[in-house]
């Protein structure tokens, strides 16, 4: 009963005034000012709490009164943020601070918001600072990000796109085209020169080839929190670079390559090299042959 009447006498006769308060403490919090947080949280929990005992309407309250106005400030807040940033910084600088804002925005929101709607706070966030630009700002530097692997610039536009759908697309494209030409450009002598396709540089080829994976997929470790399209991404630039042909008279070198790495091992278990080494090596050969289509599954 209690409820019933401060919400009826007091709340919603000063909905208006009251609501306009609790926005623009949020708008100068916002802006850097000291808005009074603790009001805004008081205000958004009693419309949460007079309607509590209402089990199967128990937000609409909410909702209605806060929810909707602060998601529409929120929407017209970061239209005006953004177009602001864009229009005075490079890609670089504006998404380290979008990366910084959007993590102040959501810590601020945790402090008054219900937990219904810290997602669609989120999403408008995403919404105005990135999907609004990821087409005509941000991913007009993925080749130069990428080509010359700008470890920030990559982690960062990473953790931008990651919650929108597809929008990782371009960057798993420029990274697979990445890997392809790095690949080749490192067994490039083992596929034009005879001479190196020898016994004797097996070793070097081997090392090349692992290097390239080794290096990108700690890349994907640190940088993209070792998302699994992006290892896919890896196995696929790799497979293309130890199977590539300088012209179609020639079959890959790698795979009669691979076979004397092999053969090399064996012949050093038989002279008395370690049986673990030989075996992990041997592992590792076999898992690189079936993740880059040299042997038959």
């Amino acid at each position: 009963m209690c409820l019933c009447v401060w919400k009826e006498d007091v709340l919603e006769k000063l909905t208006s005034s009251l609501m306009k308060a609790v926005l623009q403490e949020i708008h100068r919090d916002r802006d850097g000012e000291s808005g009074d947080l603790g009001m805004v949280r008081d205000t958004v929990f009693s419309l949460i709490e007079v309607e509590e005992y209402a089990k199967t309407t128990s937000l609409r309250y909410y909702q209605t009164v806060f929810e909707a106005p602060f998601l529409a400030e929120t929407k017209e807040y970061y239209l005006h943020t953004a177009s602001k940033l864009v229009s005075e910084m490079e890609v670089s600088e504006y998404m380290q601070e979008v990366v910084e804002t959007m993590k102040t925005a959501r810590r601020r929101g945790q402090r008054f918001l219900h937990p219904t709607s810290i997602t669609k706070f989120t999403r408008e966030c995403e919404a105005r600072l990135v999907e609004d630009y990821q087409n005509s700002y941000l991913y007009s530097q993925l080749q130069p990000m990428v080509q010359e692997e700008r470890r920030q610039d990559l982690k960062n536009i990473f953790h931008l796109l990651n919650g929108i759908p597809r929008a990782l697309d371009p960057l798993l494209d420029k990274f697979e085209e990445r890997i392809k030409s790095q690949g080749l450009a490192a067994v490039r002598p083992w596929n034009t020169d005879k001479d190196k396709a020898t016994s004797g540089n097996v070793v070097e080829f081997m090392g090349a080839v692992m290097g390239v994976h080794s290096h990108y997929h700690q890349l994907i470790s640190d940088l993209f929190s070792s998302h699994k399209l992006f290892f896919s991404a890896l196995d696929r630039g790799c497979r293309v670079f130890v199977n590539a042909q300088e012209n179609h008279t020639h079959q890959p070198r790698a795979p009669i390559l691979l076979a004397r790495y092999c053969d090399q091992l064996l012949r050093k278990s038989s002279k008395g090299v370690g049986e673990q080494e030989v075996e992990d090596r041997l592992e590792e050969v076999v898992h690189f042959s079936l993740s880059f289509s040299l042997l038959p599954l």
